[in-house]
């Protein structure tokens, strides 16, 4: 899941190498709609999202995670979620696991190249390689060929578990 992280930066890293974005510029350049309940949220920087120092307390795992349900009300929904919450600390100083900074740079990564992430993974990562079973939940694919999901109360297999933070785990 986790490796996800990894995209999500390299896609930012992308719209860098195609001067649309500079990491050490203020994050509401690029989300004109992003705020904390603190007002050192103007501080925050595509970077210090990328290394975990934004402030930000963490991540909003709700419908975060679904057995064989895709949602997007998550992502949809990040933004006003964090419009109500401080920070944690003052950005840049204290470095801590964030799965919010990185599905903000998911949000970033379709603001500034006008396609949705999944079609930019998709378009400049995954083809450009070859990758022809790198996928999102919003892609249409055999969910069959993922692995199963079992758990030690339940007597059958459980249905697929689908990762509805895409930036921060949900690419397979």
């Amino acid at each position: 899941g986790s490796i996800s992280k990894m995209y999500t930066v390299c896609a930012v890293m992308m719209l860098v190498d195609d001067g649309l974005v500079d990491i050490d510029q203020p994050l509401v350049h690029y989300i004109p709609d992003f705020k904390t309940a603190d007002e050192r949220y103007l501080q925050i920087t595509p970077r210090m999202l990328m290394n975990y120092s934004s402030g930000l307390y963490g991540t909003n795992y709700k419908d975060g995670f679904t057995l064989g349900d895709v949602r997007t009300s998550n992502h949809d929904e990040l933004l006003g979620h964090l419009a109500l919450e401080g920070l944690k600390r003052d950005p840049g100083a204290y470095s801590y696991y964030c799965n919010g900074g990185i599905s903000l740079l998911e949000i970033l990564v379709q603001r500034v190249s006008n396609q949705s992430y999944t079609d930019f993974i998709r378009e400049r990562i995954a083809a450009p390689l070859g990758l022809k079973q790198t996928v999102t939940p919003q892609d249409d694919f055999d969910r069959l060929q993922l692995a199963r999901l079992y758990h030690p109360i339940a007597a059958d297999v459980l249905p697929v578990d689908t990762v509805n933070l895409i930036g921060s785990g949900g690419i397979y």
